[in-house]
Parts: C-alpha cells; structure tokens; sequence
C-alpha cells in the first residue's frame, strides 16, 4: 500500500522508530510529540502491528458525501 507521509509524519515515525529500538524513552519522546505517554503507548502499538502506515492520520483523504458545504 503507498502511503504520503507529511514531514511531520516522517518526524513521527523517527520517534517512534527510536522508541522501538530502545534508543528514546517513552516519556522523551511523549515530550518532543507533544503528546502524553499513553498516547505515544497508543502509537507504538499501532506500529507494532501495522508498519509506518500506521503513523498516518487516518482523518486525511478525501471529505465525506455527506458533508456540510462551505458557504
């Protein structure tokens, strides 16, 4: 599957890539995500499972059918 990855996607999963290899702490690298330690838990176990196309945002493509118009 072809991922597009942001640089802020690309800067997440070097983080996370980190964490993984026990080269960062879970807390540090909470602290350079801006995120809270559980929540970087969350993310490498999405990792584990699925591969850098986890670190993906899965709200990016394209919008509903059934959203509201800009007016």
């Amino acid at each position: 599957m072809l991922v597009t990855m942001t640089d802020k996607d690309i800067y997440r999963l070097g983080i996370i890539q980190r964490v993984h290899d026990h080269t960062l702490l879970q807390r540090e690298a909470a602290r350079l995500l801006e995120l809270t330690v559980r929540q970087v838990q969350r993310v490498l176990r999405r990792y584990r499972e699925h591969g850098a196309a986890s670190i993906v945002s899965a709200r990016r493509g394209p919008p509903g059918n059934n959203r509201i118009p800009e007016d």
